[in-house]
């Protein structure tokens, strides 16, 4: 069997997918890197997905949301580049820096010290997308020239939406690439982690994957937006109005088109998808106040409580509890 673990973004909601993890590796009594052979994350998914390939423990990677959480999504007002009227027009929403501080130290430093996607215990995908070549840019571990990328630079291009961080500029082929959130193509990876992993077993279609490497997708959202753009809104808004609720729109979007690929191709025994209605938490990307970070775990934990997420949660604890991979010796 090989084992997938596929992360969507949603910038701070990724704490409903990593109190998932959390619960997960409790019920596992084991790291999870020792139960998948591949994982994929788009912006936040790439920092919990990267985060669980390192051999974090994941209830480090929930502390990363609720602890730093309000580092990387300050309340507006106290950001430098909000003090100007006109400032939230001509500049990205947030500075980069404290985005840049927690995930150096959660990947052990910059330079020398820190580790690259080579190093990852897991094979890794971590999705972006590179404005100076208009595509799309998928970050492979065992690729040689992306396995050289440090792990906290791939992870920081991943979650560098437009309008709300700057781009991340990464050297690729020798060239200096400005790459931002792979939200933008890819907000649910798990259809390129399918992709991906076909090709890389080099099994040429899934039927032949199938047939030698019987495959397990579990994909975690975080969470479903309930607000509805009304009929006026949508006819009358002008560039102003759509700059940050068309992202939400698009990375709503492409996750859905993903879940119905997977959903199109796996069987019901081959994929398991957990995802939430927000009807507590707010679907804001950057909404890091104590209310909204504690509401988002309740919800993460309301939906494993009742019967189909308990029901889709039982299953992948199963599954991974029957085809553990060897233990995998440290953690990174």
């Amino acid at each position: 069997m090989f084992k997938i673990l596929s992360i969507d973004g949603g910038g701070i909601r990724g704490i409903i997918p990593a109190k998932w993890l959390e619960r997960l590796e409790e019920e596992l009594g084991a790291p999870l890197c020792n139960h998948f052979d591949m994982v994929a994350g788009t912006s936040t998914g790439a920092v919990l997905a990267a985060g669980v390939a390192a051999g974090i423990p994941a209830k480090k990677l929930l502390n990363l949301y609720t602890k730093h959480g309000p580092d990387i999504f300050p309340p507006r007002g106290f950001s430098n580049r909000q003090r100007s009227f006109f400032n939230p027009f001509l500049k990205p929403r947030y500075e980069e820096e404290p985005l840049a501080a927690v995930l150096q130290n959660h990947f052990s430093g910059v330079g020398a010290d820190a580790i690259t996607l080579s190093q990852l215990k897991l094979d890794t995908l971590i999705v972006t997308y590179d404005v100076l070549y208009r595509r799309p840019r998928v970050l492979c571990s065992w690729n040689e020239q992306d396995g050289r990328i440090p792990v906290w630079e791939a992870c920081k291009a991943s979650c560098s939406a437009p309008t709300y961080f700057p781009a991340h500029q990464i050297d690729l082929d020798g060239v200096q690439c400005p790459l931002v959130d792979g939200g933008v193509v890819a907000n649910n990876p798990s259809s390129l982690a399918l992709a991906f992993a076909i090709k890389k077993q080099l099994k040429g279609d899934l039927k032949a994957f199938e047939s030698d490497q019987t495959p397990f997708l579990v994909s975690m959202g975080t969470g479903n937006l309930t607000r509805a753009i009304s009929i006026d809104e949508a006819k009358q808004w002008g560039t102003a109005q759509w700059a940050l609720p068309i992202l939400d729109v698009l990375f709503d979007g492409t996750s859905s088109a993903d879940e119905l690929v997977c959903e199109a191709v796996l069987s019901d025994d081959a994929y398991v998808r957990l995802q939430v209605e927000l009807r507590i938490a707010s679907d804001d990307f950057d909404d890091a106040t104590p209310q909204n970070l504690n509401d988002l775990q309740a919800e993460a934990m309301k939906y494993i409580a009742e019967p189909d997420g308990r029901r889709n949660f039982e299953k992948i604890v199963e599954v991974l509890k029957g085809s553990s991979a060897p233990v995998v010796p440290g953690a990174v």
